[in-house]
């Protein structure tokens, strides 16, 4: 009867052990894991980010500044004002003088 006591008692034992060898294997690998990508993510964007229309996602910061200057290069802003303003300021500027 002491036999089979001590059978199931080491067997429960090593069930133990096992379960907890795969739970640390299984915990150090998520912590890796965690680890790398905050490692990564310290000089690059998180993925799906974009700056005004830009898709900038996993790119580091040299690769997005010389995207955002090309993008600036290219860029042509012209402005319109509706005549009523064009007529406003011009009298005040000639009312003033």
């Amino acid at each position: 009867m002491k036999e089979k006591n001590k059978r199931k008692m080491h067997g429960g034992a090593s069930a133990k052990s096992y379960t907890g060898l795969v739970l640390t294997c299984v915990m150090t690998a998520i912590a890796v894991i965690y680890v790398g990508f905050a490692i990564y993510f310290e000089s690059h964007f998180c993925f799906g980010t974009s700056i005004d229309g830009i898709a900038v996602g996993g790119s580091n910061v040299e690769k997005v500044e010389d995207a955002i200057r090309t993008e600036m290069k290219n860029y042509n802003l012209t402005v319109t004002e509706p005549l009523q303003v064009r007529i406003l300021i011009w009298s005040r500027y000639f009312r003033g003088k």
